[in-house]
């Protein structure tokens, strides 16, 4: 808990101590009793989950002193997993006609006998003593199944993944966050069943920000400048002022939040993005502030270095290039430019082109291609021929920004915009944004998907070599 004390903020410290939390029960937390005790930001959380598997992982939490009685030193006077399936009635025919002649129930049969046995081991102590099982108690179950009935070895959920992963995997094999399995979903629904005022997590009430006096009137005179080089540095250290009111907007959501925010703030919307990336940073205080995202993009161009080369902006093509490496197969594209190739599309999540119109300025030649655009989704529009070079604008909610002829800036401002409008990243810039986040802006502790840590590391293997 010292450690905690020193990484962790001051705020979310305070509710784990509320809620009586000590190393010894800290090591039997998971995602969702950080979040039963109001604990609900992301940074926090992953910061508890991952001092949590370092201290599981050093064996600083004890395995004999979490499992119970009838799960050690099994000997012949003991209860089997086959003994307690046999007291239930309505299992016997799954039990005898299918378990015992190594065939594998179906899924409503797995389910059942599931239940069974966590209620069994697990029910009194969770509805009654308002105790958790530990994930070790967890996995031995899911060992003793295996074990009790070894054709079930079959049902793990990949080739690669333990025998007994179906009903029991320790944070699904990624070495951190939420378990997995049919055991583990089961005392999650009896741990729902507790009353709320007796459960042993309780979720901190959401308090409402206080915010000072006048930071209101404060950000409505600075709504009001005129957004030039001449009044820069007086909005940016206001934004920063405010940024207690632009946080409060964030948190307390709402249909119109985004609208909000930018009646609120307008001049995010200018500048070209820097006061995205400045809100950014104060969002996040573990920014990495070192990050070079041209240096990022550039080691992209390495990749897959036979695509995209009618790309002719470096940066844009680097960006692709990473993209379609971790882009997963079998995603349906689709363009409403009947004329788009290939290329324009696969590129459209990221970026797409607008030709120039000699009658219209080229933000007027966005604005125009924005209310008619069916895709709705954050991306960069480039004001030139077909993967050429030209002005770029970010599009989002029917917003607006123009980042002139930076692509490097136009992309870093594009992967910050979604925390600092509250906006959900797109499905296929998931991927490129986690990247970016946990390598590069080191604003997450964690990798969710299999093809990001793997490419992490190549681009760790790159960093030593160079």
């Amino acid at each position: 808990m010292e450690n905690l004390e020193k990484k962790l903020d001051a705020e979310s410290f305070q509710k784990l101590t509320a809620n009586k939390i000590n190393n010894e029960s800290l090591v039997h937390l998971d995602d969702e009793d950080l979040i039963e005790m109001g604990i609900a930001e992301k940074g926090p959380r992953k910061l508890i989950l991952s001092v949590i598997a370092m201290r599981q992982d050093s064996g600083e939490c004890s395995t004999s002193e979490n499992i119970p009685v009838n799960f050690q030193n099994v000997d012949h006077t003991e209860e089997t997993i086959r003994s307690i399936l046999a007291k239930e009635p309505k299992f016997i025919k799954i039990l005898t006609r299918q378990l015992d002649n190594e065939i594998i129930p179906d899924s409503k049969g797995l389910l059942h006998m599931n239940r069974i046995l966590t209620n069994h081991y697990f029910e009194h102590r969770i509805l009654q003593e308002h105790r958790y099982p530990s994930w070790q108690e967890k996995q031995k179950l899911a060992e003793r199944i295996i074990e009790a009935f070894p054709h079930l070895e079959k049902t793990r959920v990949s080739a690669d993944a333990p025998k007994e992963s179906f009903f029991f995997w320790k944070n699904g094999g990624k070495g951190r966050g939420q378990h997995a399995g049919i055991i583990e979903t089961r005392v999650a629904n009896m741990r729902k069943d507790i009353p709320t005022n007796e459960r042993l997590f309780q979720r901190a009430k959401k308090l409402k920000t206080v915010l000072p006096e006048g930071i209101r009137e404060k950000a409505a005179k600075l709504a009001a400048l005129t957004g030039n080089a001449l009044n820069g540095k007086v909005i940016s250290d206001g934004m920063a002022q405010c940024f207690l009111l632009h946080q409060d907007i964030l948190q307390s959501g709402g249909d119109n939040m985004i609208q909000e925010i930018i009646t609120t703030f307008p001049h995010l919307l200018g500048f070209d993005g820097v006061m995205i990336q400045q809100a950014y940073e104060r969002l996040h205080t573990n920014y990495n502030t070192e990050a070079n995202m041209e240096e990022f993009l550039s080691v992209g161009l390495l990749m897959d270095q036979g695509g995209w080369n009618n790309v002719t902006d470096k940066h844009i093509r680097g960006a692709l290039r990473i993209i379609k490496r971790l882009t997963s197969r079998g995603i349906k594209r689709t363009s409403n430019v009947q004329s788009a190739t290939m290329e324009e599309i696969t590129a459209a999540p990221l970026i797409k082109w607008m030709k120039p119109d000699p009658e219209k300025t080229n933000l007027q030649v966005v604005q125009v291609a924005n209310i008619s655009m069916e895709d709705r989704s954050p991306h960069i529009i480039c004001v030139a021929e077909p993967c050429k070079e030209g002005q770029l604008f970010i599009v989002f909610a029917s917003n607006t920004i123009s980042c002139d002829r930076s692509s490097s800036m136009a992309i870093d401002v594009l992967l910050k915009l979604f925390d600092v409008f509250g906006v959900p990243v797109p499905p296929l810039l998931k991927k490129f944004h986690e990247l970016v986040t946990f390598y590069l802006f080191r604003t997450t502790l964690a990798c969710k998907s299999t093809k990001v840590a793997e490419l992490v590391n190549v681009l760790r293997e790159h960093d030593e070599n160079v």
